[in-house]
């Protein structure tokens, strides 16, 4: 019989009328259940090592220096949601929590609702100030302490510590919720270990401190845990049908060497999150983020090896993980140095934005949180900060279209390399922060130094000389495309002649301010 868990639901007006609309009709089926990317390792290196920033307002649980934020994924099937997680103590309940951003309903990439004119002031503005916690999920209390997770498919897993024993088992575990095409997750039951019904699955030890997931196949699922203090990495499968989940495979162990320059250091510089992507080719790899010292954000690669499936698709092998690659990032962005858009020690994430041509060419993305809304630019206010890549079309020329959001990158550093940007899309252009860039709350007035775009059909970006959208640069249009116009200039001082063949040259250090038309 399934256990029922109480719940904490945020009462407002504002999520009752969400709610509403999301039962008219037919959910919608916005990207295929199984994303994959291209050149995984080239994406990784050309990830933006500055976020762009969007928020939303905290519920009714609030974190704080103690409890933070711990997770966050996007939604498979529904763009607008994000999960996250937060920590616990006996004062503070745990949680799992949907945060909705209406703006991001039909976009890959994100629009960034908290640029606003004025150094220091940022806030959340327009029809986006309404993105907003709306789900809290504390499980009854069983657990006090969530770590990290991941959404892939139908499927969004939440790694948990300091469980209650006796019929749960083993203090960690790793919680599921059915969430293909659902504004609100619901317990998955999971068959395993000689239990059923337990809405998790025990991983053997006391802690599991971060989780991803994958979907090998339909159906089919591979759950990777980071359990023991962080000293063992675990695999297992499962198959879903419905609402259950079935064990396929026992617990597969990888054991990580400590303290060493690929990333698998223990303690507090551990992985606060680690989650799994596949690329087109099935090889499969793992990100994870963490804190370094002096306080510096780290983000890296290792590819997993050693594990295959058999005739009917379950599980085998003996996994292994290898490091590929690390890269520093930033979550200072803004010009108040007090507030910090993320923190790699607290909330880290990855999301496969998808191409246009199919699920096996997406662009890779780092999702980061803020460590406690306190954190964030105004007190309840929590940051989602977005690295995207410089231009995905360098690793692969046939990436995708803008889909429904324009966008431009304007960068302070040419060749799009070492230092801040801001980020303009069809949906925030009328922000003040983008009319007067030397008022922004990163003072961006004369600072580009290279672009990156994607305009889609019908629109139009114009980059202009002076504030208030006066003397106009740069003009870049997508009409007469099919899929949009996607390109980049590496140095708008010495420009080569940008990627729509207009020379550029001497535009660097000039733009004031900018905007995207669209009908």
């Amino acid at each position: 019989m399934r256990r029922f868990r109480s719940r904490v639901v945020i009462a407002s007006l504002a999520v009752a009328a969400l709610q509403a609309v999301a039962l008219q009709g037919q959910p919608p089926v916005i990207d295929p259940i199984t994303s994959k990317a291209h050149n995984i390792q080239g994406q990784f290196t050309t990830i933006n090592d500055h976020g762009t920033p969007s928020g939303f307002t905290r519920g009714t649980i609030d974190p704080d220096v103690h409890e933070h934020y711990q997770g966050i994924s996007r939604h498979p099937t529904r763009p607008d949601v994000f999960f996250l997680s937060k920590s616990g103590d006996a004062s503070s309940p745990p949680a799992v929590m949907g945060v909705r951003l209406p703006g991001e309903a039909s976009t890959r990439q994100m629009n960034h609702n908290l640029w606003a004119m004025g150094k220091n002031t940022t806030h959340e503005t327009g029809t986006n100030g309404y993105a907003s916690t709306y789900w809290e999920e504390t499980l009854g209390s069983d657990c006090l302490h969530f770590g990290g997770l991941q959404a892939s498919g139908e499927v969004l897993a939440v790694a948990s510590e300091k469980c209650n024993g006796g019929s749960h088992g083993s203090k960690a575990r790793v919680h599921f919720f059915h969430v293909h095409n659902r504004l609100w997750p619901v317990a998955i039951d999971v068959n395993a270990d000689g239990g059923f019904g337990l809405d998790s699955v025990a991983v053997g030890f006391q802690t599991a401190g971060a989780v991803g997931i994958i979907e090998d196949s339909p159906g089919f699922y591979t759950v990777m845990v980071f359990t023991d203090g962080n000293t063992r990495v675990q695999f297992r499968q499962f198959k879903l049908d419905v609402l259950t989940l079935t064990a396929t495979s026992s617990w597969k162990t990888y054991f990580p060497p400590s303290n060493q320059s690929n990333g698998w250091e223990r303690g507090s510089g551990a992985h606060q999150a680690l989650n799994l992507v596949r690329q087109d080719d099935d090889t499969l790899f793992a990100i994870g983020t963490q804190r370094g010292v002096f306080q510096s954000d780290y983000m890296f690669l290792y590819q997993v090896s050693g594990l295959d499936y058999d005739a009917n698709g379950h599980l085998i092998g003996h996994p292994n993980l290898l490091f590929r690659a690390k890269r520093k990032m930033y979550c200072t962005n803004w010009e108040n140095s007090g507030s910090r858009m993320c923190d790699f020690q607290a909330t880290g994430g990855i999301y496969v934005a998808r191409a246009a041509s199919g699920n096996r060419n997406g662009e890779l993305i780092i999702l980061a949180g803020a460590h406690d809304d306190d954190k964030g630019p105004n007190s309840n206010l929590a940051p989602i900060t977005e690295f995207r890549n410089r231009n995905v079309r360098v690793i692969d020329n046939s990436h995708g279209d803008c889909g429904t959001s324009s966008w431009a990158t304007l960068y302070d550093d040419d060749h799009m390399d070492g230092d801040r940007n801001i980020t303009i899309t069809e949906h925030n252009s009328a922000l003040d922060d983008f009319k007067h860039l030397h008022e922004s709350t990163i003072d961006f007035g004369d600072k580009a130094s290279a672009i990156s775009y994607c305009i889609r059909p019908g629109c139009t970006m114009t980059a202009y000389k002076h504030s208030g959208y006066s003397s106009p640069l740069i003009t870049i249009s997508g009409a007469g495309t099919f899929s949009g116009r996607f390109g980049f200039d590496n140095d708008l001082k010495r420009s080569s002649g940008g990627a729509v063949g207009t020379n550029w040259s001497g535009m660097g250090d000039e733009i004031s301010s900018i905007k995207i038309t669209c009908p």
